[in-house]
């Protein structure tokens, strides 16, 4: 009994976890753009 909540539990998290990996790498690959161009208008700019 045990182990068949614990897979219901487990399934459960894995649906639930693909909307929210993709969000986080979505918001990742965001920031890390955002990073690179304040850092080019940054060295474009000659402030670094």
């Amino acid at each position: 009994m045990n182990r068949l909540g614990a897979g219901t539990r487990h399934l459960r998290l894995r649906s639930a976890c693909p909307f929210r990996g993709a969000a986080w790498k979505e918001w990742m690959v965001t920031y890390q753009v955002l990073v690179w161009l304040g850092a080019a208008l940054l060295s474009i700019s000659g402030w670094i």
